[in-house]
């Protein structure tokens, strides 16, 4: 079943919109008042001036956290100054999705440690060494977080706060850890609330899905999600990266291509390399 990217490019081009995620701080496109962040991957529904209008402290912090973290222009004490600006708003805000937002921020930072490594060097290169257990400590850090949310996030379920939410953050924690089983569970316990919109749960699966290498799956549910109207950049990037992985590299480059008039990120540039590297084998 085919996708019409022309038509799905128009749309974006005339009628999207720009929300806000008040957990990253991320800007996402969409074209309804509700999507995923392309960071996080949070459920957001507010434009920046409407969560300015809310929290303006909020805003500030995170578009503090992200001008810290750009990776053309970070360090490593750059990024201890965005994980204590998350502290902050952990320790004042006691929403769970920022201890989601911080656990992706170590792993962006371990990554900005990896990329330090100098592999080139001659003898045991002591600073690799360092840089190696720092990253190391960072990724166990980002686990034990996910750990602390899936329990801080259960015990709302339970007692009904903030129950969709907290569920979908609970099946988001255990994709990162890549506990898919734990994930399948959560995604089966989310499936019992009934939303008004069932893109969150469908979306849900998509993930699963991807998680599972099960990319058939993965470009079946793309494909019947977009061709029935629920365009959202997330479900196009998880398209392209199914596609990619069954050695479709023309069909994923041509999604790329306009994810990449919207979206800036790492896993867009990520893929990118990884479909011009792989297309050349085959």
């Amino acid at each position: 079943m085919a996708i019409n990217l022309k038509k799905i490019d128009e749309l974006f081009r005339s009628d999207a919109v720009e929300l806000f995620c008040p957990y990253c701080g991320t800007k996402t496109y969409c074209l309804v008042n509700l999507t995923l962040c392309s960071n996080c991957e949070s459920i957001i529904s507010m434009t920046r001036s409407a969560v300015l209008k809310k929290d303006s402290l909020t805003v500030q912090s995170l578009e503090k956290i992200n001008a810290l973290t750009d990776l053309d222009y970070t360090s490593e004490e750059n990024f201890e100054s965005a994980i204590s600006i998350y502290d902050e708003l952990i320790s004042s805000k006691g929403d769970i999705g920022y201890i989601y937002a911080k656990s992706l921020m170590l792993i962006k930072y371990s990554n900005y440690i990896i990329s330090k490594i100098n592999y080139e060097g001659h003898g045991f290169m002591e600073e690799n060494y360092v840089y190696s257990q720092k990253s190391m400590n960072l990724v166990s850090n980002a686990r034990l977080l996910f750990y602390k949310l899936i329990s801080s996030a259960e015990s709302n379920v339970k007692n009904n706060i903030n129950s969709f939410n907290d569920a979908y953050f609970i099946f988001l924690a255990y994709i990162k850890l890549k506990k898919l089983k734990s994930a399948q569970y959560a995604l089966n316990s989310l499936k019992k609330f009934k939303e008004d919109d069932n893109l969150n749960i469908s979306y849900a699966e998509l993930i699963f899905y991807i998680n599972m290498a099960d990319f058939s799956s993965a470009i079946l549910l793309s494909e019947k999600l977009l061709n029935n109207g629920v365009i959202h950049l997330n479900i196009l990037f998880y398209y392209a990266f199914a596609m990619f992985h069954i050695n479709k590299f023309k069909q994923s480059n041509k999604v790329i291509g306009i994810l990449q008039n919207y979206i800036k990120n790492e896993s867009i540039n990520n893929l990118k390399e990884d479909i011009l590297i792989k297309s050349t084998l085959y």
